[in-house]
């Protein structure tokens, strides 16, 4: 072949693939000299190198470009420069930079002269606008005037200054420079568009003023400013632009050509399965097809000519043409960017050769939709009839519309899946791969390429879904159910989703300014590299946690960090108040009423705990120093030192996370150096970096998973026309797909759009219309066609629409050999839930891999049963300790069930898990007012007084500061006061003597004799008192009463223990000597008191109960015994506060005493807070239904035995002693 340009067309990447494999297998003159191969993107690259490998057997040395890159090179090499930087990718960010650097000089004018103005002067300059902004009374004129101080640039004219008007009203106030960053980036986004598709208006940009392309009197007020602002652009911004450089390259490449010199171009270039080119481009490529070969590789939907029967773009917005006989109504509709590149070829590329034609049918010749004859329903492949999606192929490639007689098979070659959100699309899609690997053990899962149109959001359902085989698999230790885990990759997805460095790395711009709260700071430290950067593993973080709760740090570094946030500078709930807790509660402990300089110890940190709080210290101190230095702003060369040092101080950079330090790194690198190559000195702020950094990383998506093994899932971004055997789209819904056009009211494009103009709503549409070109055998699309809350129909995207309308109209005829509609046929809709019945009908098109679900779903149709409960008999008998001690007998009462799960069945019952609190105490919940009001009443009876009471719950951090604090803790001194006072009253102010008791008990009916044991500590004479600071309830009155009973069984039996003793004169036996183990005391005039707060809200008094002697205590306790005993093997439908509430209700023998009414609310209050006791009890909180029906004791008889005597020795009395 000689120096021309060849263009290579086709309907299929495979055989585009060949031919381009045909050409490389001719030998370049140069071997050593890389094959330049350009592409779109990695992931066409990875395929196109699989490819050229399994056909030529080896395929190296290839250097891979994108189209910038490519043009890049081309103008270097042919203009005989070492380098073009701004024609490249990094061209972007340094016009962005440009851009923003312009911007910040018009501000920064602004500024001085809105300074000059406040302060009553005239024009200043940049030196004495600080010295006049500093005499200025107000604080804004101030601020102005110290940017006027960044002023580099030339002063604006006055024809700069009117032009230039709608930006000054726009940047006016914008201090911290965000505002001119995200109009900087808007515009530098139109520039670079400009400079591709309108390159003779960038050059007459640089014109002067008056130029009527580049701002004369009849252009528009945005075509004005916008060449305004582009001449103050830096001139090497201006002039190295690929606009600038056309001319220029074109004049070198004819000399070139004319003189023969010689070039440091490749031998050929070669261009692949582009479907969309700017027409700069196509014409750099035609000039470059003087000098070495250039080949086209081009994936079009037809052999004939479609370019003419697309619609044509209007002046507003690209819209759709009706449709009309000439056309394919399916590739007028998705096909317009095809047709534009189609004709842009033809209009810049004139003189091309098309060597071999490489179109394929879909549909051999001979096949129905070639004959028109009906074909029997139940056709397969083989059959003369084609199949759906190879008839859809077709009837594109040859720009015909079959009629509405044609016969196909209708098959499952094309699919449209409609569910009830994101997640029962991917559990569809699993079930329906799953379903054709199991019927072609050909297909392999390389072979299927699943797209979704967020791939942020379907990600995370995409692994929990194809995860879900392996982890049942191993969690049985079943391998066989492995099998159903395919193998698969996630590309496209941002680089910080699985980084955590990158990730921690943005979360520090954010933490920033934030409050820096517990929580925030905790979320941090989870990041897999901050923690093992401090030596804190992952079973520790819920330790910490618990320290940061109990150590009151809420928010805010320090009193200063506050009152930076408008808030009062106060120490208390801030880390460091926290912390200097925590590391003090080790060296010094304070018992909870010892300070140290206003610091009260965290006494938890003990031991080996000590170095875990060092090492949340010096995070919380290093984090600290790092989001002080992200406050200032700064250069981006300063940022890059920095950043660089914040990197290494608060992320791990060994093992796996290496990586990731590298890919930040590079990322400030080249910010770093694009910023030094454009002039671009300014500071920025914390949140322009943060921005700029986030847009650096988020261009480099990650597609090293892309067809690297297993099923691919990437993003629905266009060019992927890869070619598969089982294509699958996601999400396409109707405001999802296509994706509408980003409209910039300033955009110069939109005032006279041209052929060939980007646009995502086309970029889009096009990209349906190569899946429905690159799937081989199945086409599987999906969306949200269903509400999850009510059922009501939701709308697929229009494309969906589309193509059903063209199936219809082409194929409609086929229904009456298959019955119903085509539409009804092609779209199946899902059930809300993967168990339902419908998924396992005979018959039914519905299917589903998945056994649990078919026991579900069988379980579903069966008539409903009641609740199977936990316990359908009672567990064997076992053999109990000899011993129990009293707390085991009081806590088995207050929650037989719960004890019976816990302790005897070893189950853990759930809890809510606490958040970590976010905000210093504004109010007390009763959670809280009992944990205070309890800590304040200990302080008091150790002798402190209020005023020291309320300075160590502060120092605690448990009491709201302030005069609201203040308040509340005067309301619980003074219940707590009175409960003290009432306390002294009874016990006389004398100690506490604590009583052994050992109380054995006989033998009953299925109870075994039994010692009951235990230790009564707050004994006062024969009289127990116990004091709490708590509401009234029945499980507090069982915890005395229980005491109380032991104490009278105790006194009732009293027994010697003998302890032997060795005589003290030497040689003399050893002798038993009887010890009492209680004092002498009688039963009947032993007494047990609790002592708690009011039973009701606002009533501050003082409540005590008080309990009688007991004559047959001993009874009572071994009747409690046998209850245990029973309670050990079957649950007991007793509940303290609902059967102390029926006893009481029973014993009023009132007409308005209903003892139902009364437990009912009881027991609905029970089974809310205990979820478990459906479980054991599926009658649920209804007093009837626990009654005794079989055989077993009811709530109703429990209620009679255990509380009745509680409620018959019980006196309650307010507040006197």
């Amino acid at each position: 072949m000689t120096r021309h340009l060849y263009v290579h067309r086709s309907n299929r990447a495979e055989a585009l693939a060949g031919a381009l494999a045909d050409l490389l297998r001719r030998p370049p003159r140069d071997p050593l000299r890389p094959e330049r191969l350009v592409v779109q993107g990695r992931g066409m690259a990875t395929w196109l190198s699989q490819e050229l490998a399994t056909r030529l057997g080896i395929f190296t040395n290839a250097e891979f470009l994108y189209p910038r890159n490519m043009v890049q090179h081309t103008y270097a090499e042919v203009l005989g420069r070492a380098e073009l930087p701004l024609l490249g990718a990094q061209g972007q960010l340094a016009l962005l930079f440009a851009v923003l650097e312009a911007l910040s000089e018009l501000a920064a004018q602004q500024g001085a002269q809105r300074a000059s103005a406040a302060s009553g002067g005239g024009a200043v300059s940049a030196g004495n606008a600080v010295s006049a902004g500093s005499a200025a009374r107000d604080r804004s004129a101030a601020r102005e005037a110290e940017r006027a101080v960044e002023i580099t640039s030339a002063p604006l004219t006055q024809r700069e200054r009117a032009e230039l008007a709608p930006l000054f009203s726009y940047l006016t106030g914008d201090l911290g420079g965000l505002r001119a960053y995200q109009l900087a980036e808007r515009v530098a986004r139109c520039y670079d568009q400009y400079l591709l598709f309108r390159p003779e208006m960038m050059r007459a940009f640089s014109e002067p003023a008056d130029h009527p392309m580049s701002g004369g009197a009849a252009a528009s007020a945005a075509l004005r400013w916008q060449a305004a602002l582009w001449r103050r652009l830096p001139a090497p911004i201006r002039e190295g632009h690929i606009a600038n450089l056309e001319p220029a390259f074109g004049e070198r490449v004819a000399e070139l050509t004319r003189t023969g010199e010689p070039h440091q171009l490749p031998e050929r270039l070669c261009v692949f399965g582009l479907s969309s080119l700017p027409p700069l481009y196509l014409r750099t490529l035609t000039a470059l097809s003087q000098l070495i070969e250039v080949h086209l590789f081009m994936l079009v939907p037809s052999r004939e000519w479609f370019a003419d029967r697309a619609p044509k773009r209007r002046p507003s917005l690209p819209q759709l043409a009706p449709l009309h006989l000439s056309g394919h109504p399916l590739l007028m509709s998705l096909g317009q960017l095809g047709a534009d590149l189609q004709a842009l070829v033809e209009e810049h590329a004139t003189d091309y050769q098309e060597p071999l034609s490489l179109f394929e049918d879909a549909v051999p010749q001979g096949s129905a939709v070639f004959q028109g004859s009906a074909v029997p329903q139940g056709s397969g492949p083989g059959d003369a009839a084609p199949r759906l999606l190879h008839a859809l192929q077709q009837s594109l490639l040859d720009l015909e519309v079959t009629s509405a007689t044609t016969q196909v098979v209708l098959d499952d070659s094309i699919r449209i899946h409609s569910c009830h959100g994101p997640m029962r699309e991917v559990e569809v899609l699993h079930d329906t791969l799953l379903d054709l690997l199991a019927r072609d053990p050909t297909l392999q899962p390389q072979d299927i390429v699943v797209m979704a149109s967020d791939i942020e959001r379907y990600a995370p359902l995409f692994e929990a879904v194809f995860e879900e085989a392996r982890d049942r698999a191993a969690e049985t230790g079943k391998p066989q159910r492995a099998r159903r885990f395919i193998p698969y990759r996630i590309a496209d997805r941002a680089a910080a989703t699985d980084a955590p460095v990158l990730e921690g790395l943005t979360r520090l711009f954010a933490l920033a300014p934030s409050r820096r709260t517990a929580s925030e700071l905790m979320d941090l430290l989870g990041l897999a590299p901050v923690a093992k950067r401090f030596g804190v593993e992952q079973a520790e973080l819920e330790q910490l946690s618990e320290w940061i709760d109990q150590s009151g740090i809420r928010w805010g570094q320090d009193a200063a960090d506050r009152a930076r946030h408008g808030q009062p500078a106060l120490h208390q709930n801030t880390w460091r108040f926290g912390l200097e807790r925590l590391l003090l509660g080790y060296s010094l402990p304070g018992r909870g009423e010892r300070t140290f300089e206003g610091c009260l110890p965290h006494d938890e940190v003990e031991g080996h705990a000590a170095e875990l709080a060092g090492k949340l210290a010096e995070f919380a101190e290093t984090l600290s120093e790092v989001l002080d230095e992200l406050a200032e702003p700064r250069s981006l060369a300063d940022w890059h030192t920095t950043l660089s040092r914040s990197l290494g101080r608060l992320f791990d950079a060994s093992g796996d996370h290496a990586s990731e330090h590298l890919r930040a790194m590079a990322a400030l690198d080249q910010l770093r150096t694009t910023a030094e190559s454009t002039g671009f000195q300014r500071a920025v702020p914390a949140r322009v970096m943060s921005a700029l950094l986030e847009r650096q990383l988020s261009d480099a998506h990650s597609a090293k998973s892309f067809l690297t093994g297993g099923v691919t899932l990437c993003a629905l971004v266009p060019m992927r026309s890869i070619p598969r055997r089982v294509v699958c789209l996601l999400g396409l819904n109707e405001a999802a797909f296509p994706r509408r056009d980003e409209l910039l009211p300033f955009d110069l494009q939109r005032e006279a759009p041209r052929r060939g103009d980007r646009s995502r709503l086309l970029d889009d549409r096009y990209l349906f219309l190569e899946a429905l070109l690159s799937a081989r055998q199945h086409l599987h699309l999906s969306y949200t066609g269903q509400s999850i809350r009510d059922n009501s129909a939701l709308p697929p995207s229009v494309v969906i629409d589309e193509l059903l309308e063209h199936l219809e109209r082409s194929h409609g005829e086929t229904t009456k050999l298959t019955g119903g509609a085509l539409r009804d046929q092609l779209v199946v809709k899902h059930p809300l839930q993967p168990f339902s019945p419908r998924y396992f009908e005979p018959g039914s098109r519905l299917f589903s891999y998945r056994a649990p679900l078919a026991r579900g779903a069988a379980a579903a149709q069966r008539p409903r049963e009641a609740t199977r409960p936990l316990f359908s008999h009672a567990l064997p008998e076992r053999e109990l300790p000899p011993e129990l001690r009293l707390d085991e007998l009081s806590h088995f009462l207050k929650d037989p069930g719960g004890y019976l799960l816990t302790q005897h069945l070893g189950a853990s019952l759930p809890r809510e898990r606490a958040e970590l609190a976010d905000r210093e105490p504004l109010d007390l919940d009763p959670l809280a007012r009992y944990g205070v009001g309890s800590e304040l009443l200990r302080l008091l009876l150790r002798g402190h007084d209020a005023e020291r009471g309320l300075e160590l719950l502060r120092a605690r951090g448990d009491v709201p500061p302030g005069a609201l604090g203040a308040a509340l803790y005067r309301d619980l001194a003074a219940e707590a006061e009175q409960l003290r006072q009432l306390f002294v009253g009874l016990t006389a102010g004398a100690s506490p003597t604590p009583e052994a008791l050992s109380v054995p008990l006989p033998a009953r009916a299925g109870a075994p004799a039994v010692v009951l044991r235990g230790v009564v500590s707050h004994v006062y004479g024969s009289r127990a008192v116990r004091l709490e600071f708590v509401r009234p309830s029945a499980k507090h009155l069982l915890t005395s009463w229980v005491e109380h009973l032991a104490r009278c069984a105790a006194a009732e039996h009293r027994v010697s223990s003998v302890v032997h003793q060795r005589a003290p004169v030497v040689g003399r036996p050893v002798t038993d000597v009887a010890v009492p183990s209680n004092p002498p005391s009688q039963p009947t005039h032993l007494s047990t008191e609790l002592i708690t707060r009011a039973a009701a809200y606002g009533d501050s008094a003082p409540r005590r109960h008080r309990f009688a002697p007991v004559t047959n205590a001993a009874e009572r306790l071994a009747e409690l015994h046998a209850l245990y005993v029973m309670g050990s093997r079957e649950p007991l439908p007793f509940f303290p506060d609902a059967a102390f509430a029926w006893v009481r209700a029973e014993a009023r023998k009132d007409a308005r005493a209903d003892p139902v009414r009364s437990a009912r609310a009881v027991l609905s209050t029970t089974f809310e807070r205990a979820p478990y006791l459906t479980r054991l009890f599926p009658a649920g909180p209804s007093p009837e239904a626990l009654l005794d029906t079989t055989g077993q004791l009811g709530f109703i008889e429990l209620a009679r035995r255990v509380m009745a005597p509680l409620a018959q020795h019980l006196t309650e009395t307010q507040g006197a002693v």
